[in-house]
């Protein structure tokens, strides 16, 4: 008996080491995770669909932007969707200018001219906080930048 369990631990040893090195190597990049879900969100507006996209706020981008304007979350993605709309606009995730995983983000997104055709215009900073195991839109920037000034 003895000598069976030594040969079983002694094969199983390297399944498990083996099992071990594989999730070291093939666990997903942080920085491919974000960008994928980022897309993930993009996608949303780009169908049409900006009221999905409220999950993506954290709360305190959702009190910054209702205090800034002084409309409810809902209001401001059906004005957005009523323009995008209008105007045949899309949305597109540009370079990633900050990266710290589980932690905060900041990636430039970039706004098509009417019609959809992407020029060199219309990019703008958004900063990602990482709340209970999800991105978020986060109500500020960190060091220097505001809304109003991201710092580009």
């Amino acid at each position: 008996m003895r000598f069976f369990s030594r040969r079983l631990l002694l094969l199983s040893l390297p399944i498990l080491a083996g099992a071990v090195l594989a999730w070291f190597f093939l666990k997903p990049d942080p920085r491919e995770v974000f960008l994928k879900q980022v897309d993930e969100l993009l996608e949303l507006p780009n169908s049409r669909r900006h009221a999905e996209t409220a999950e993506w706020f954290s709360p305190e981008a959702v009190a910054y932007f209702e205090s800034e304007t002084g409309l409810t979350l809902p209001q401001i993605l059906a004005i957005g969707r009523r323009l995008d709309d209008q105007e045949g606009r899309l949305y597109r995730a540009g370079n990633l200018d900050a990266f710290y995983p589980r932690d905060y983000a900041e990636i430039r997104i970039q706004r098509s001219d009417p019609g959809g055709a992407f020029g060199n215009n219309g990019w703008f900073s958004v900063p990602f906080v990482y709340q209970k195991g999800n991105w978020k839109i986060a109500g500020t920037f960190r060091g220097n930048k505001t809304w109003d000034n991201p710092g580009y």
